[in-house]
């Protein structure tokens, strides 16, 4: 339906061009939605900070550096993003991208509008053409002319076959074994405290980033009910709570967050390979003035969240499964490998549970029994919540710069003082892992 109305405005141009002007105009003169404008410079903020960049990041800052180097400008200049957004931050409130969409959309008159359309057997014509220009070009070559070209393309070919002299390849850097250190990189961890709570700190010079994780241990959690810890972790921040809408939550998120998350995580003990510990994790990247805003919001998402909603649960369920059977059939083989895991491993066994074909299937048959199991389902998630976020099953893993540390120390107090103080329910062993004996036919059979 909309591909269909972008359609005819392809072929309605002026109505194309007129909706254009007309969003433009609304914008520059009743403002952009501050929200939208605030979560935006936040997410370009957390970018430039964590130089997430998806390629080598000195060759992205090269790049960056040139654009006023080759100018005659101060290189620098650009690599000054901190400032550079705090300034755009500041005016932005000032109708500063209301004004450069006027001046450089609504009033300049330099514009083009360029409008590409299919055109059916466009390739078989230009390739016909093509054909037909170079068959009129050999016509016009003599003998000579035509064997020079073959002697040509041979002499190239046999270039493209042949080694590099080994003289020539001598002259190419390249690194040995003894330039790398056989040593992993360690990564310092000191271990303190928040009031009763564990903390892991690593300090580093994370450019005024806190990346705090708040990581409940679900020991407590029996076999049966583990694959609704990976319900749980898909739920969370989509549901309403008891003060925000679900889209209220995300505006906050964006806002004044680098990012939320809730995953599930396993992590090997240091002196026992089969011996493994299990988190549901809540993880949370932001600013340190904004540490009371990420206590806030981290409490009301575990204490208050409304499982009640059924049309929108419906609609987070009805996502997880399609967006999981997509990467069923795309990454077969990862979800292969965890199946296997789950044969030998109780950690494999876990990982199954939580997000491997397991849980799938566990999600499939909720989606296609949904308005029977809702109620039971929705029980079972608060009951969860109940037992999962206790201090007692509270460690806080923290990285930041050493002097934000004693900052965000001094201001947990509402995030520890708001998580429960029950008493810790007794930790539940996984069973023993057993071969299931199934074929990749069989289990496809049941996805």
């Amino acid at each position: 339906k909309n591909l269909g109305k972008i359609w005819e405005l392809v072929h309605d141009k002026d109505k194309f061009v007129a909706i254009v002007n007309d969003t433009f105009k609304k914008l520059a003169d009743e403002g952009i939605e501050r929200d939208l404008v605030e979560g935006a410079i936040n997410h370009y903020d957390f970018k430039m900070r964590e130089a997430d960049f998806r390629l080598p990041v000195g060759l992205c800052y090269n790049d960056v550096v040139l654009t006023s180097w080759l100018y005659d400008n101060d290189p620098l200049s650009k690599l000054k993003f901190i400032d550079i957004i705090e300034n755009i931050r500041e005016k932005s409130g000032k109708g500063y991208f209301e004004g450069l969409l006027k001046k450089y959309y609504l009033q300049n008159n330099y514009k083009s509008l360029v409008v590409l359309e299919p055109e059916q057997g466009m390739v078989g014509r230009i390739e016909k053409a093509t054909a037909g220009k170079l068959e009129e070009f050999k016509k016009g070559l003599d003998e000579s002319g035509i064997v020079g070209i073959v002697e040509n393309t041979a002499v190239l070919k046999d270039r493209q076959a042949k080694f590099d002299d080994e003289n020539v390849l001598a002259k190419i850097p390249l690194l040995s074994l003894g330039d790398i250190s056989p040593r992993t990189e360690f990564f310092p961890i000191s271990r303190r405290n928040f009031g009763k709570v564990p903390v892991l700190h690593s300090a580093f010079d994370t450019r005024g980033i806190v990346y705090n994780n708040l990581m409940f241990e679900t020991g407590c959690i029996p076999e049966e009910d583990v694959c609704y810890l990976g319900l749980l972790a898909q739920i969370l921040s989509g549901m309403n709570t008891g003060r925000h809408t679900y889209l209220e939550l995300s505006k906050i998120i964006d806002i004044n967050f680098g990012g939320l998350e809730f995953t599930n995580e396993t992590f090997e003990a240091k002196d026992d390979q089969k011996g493994f510990k299990t988190f549901f994790m809540i993880k949370g990247k932001y600013l340190a003035d904004k540490i009371t805003v990420f206590n806030e919001l981290a409490t009301e998402i575990m204490n208050e969240t409304l499982f009640d909603d059924a049309r929108r649960f419906s609609e987070i369920l009805s996502e997880t499964v399609s967006r999981m059977g997509m990467r069923l059939v795309n990454s077969g083989h990862y979800y292969a490998k965890l199946r296997l895991d789950s044969y030998y491993s109780t950690k494999g066994k876990y990982h199954e549970l939580i997000g491997g074909i397991s849980f799938y299937e566990f999600l499939k048959d909720m989606k296609e029994n949904f308005e029977a199991r809702f109620l039971s389902v929705k029980e079972k998630l608060s009951e969860i919540s109940r037992s999962l976020f206790i201090l007692d099953n509270l460690t806080i893993n923290l990285t930041c710069n050493e002097n934000i540390f004693g900052f965000v120390d001094k201001n947990s107090s509402l995030l520890i003082e708001a998580i429960s103080d029950q008493k810790k329910s007794p930790a539940v062993n996984i069973s023993k892992p057993e071969i299931q004996n199934e074929s990749s036919h069989q289990v496809a059979f049941n996805l």
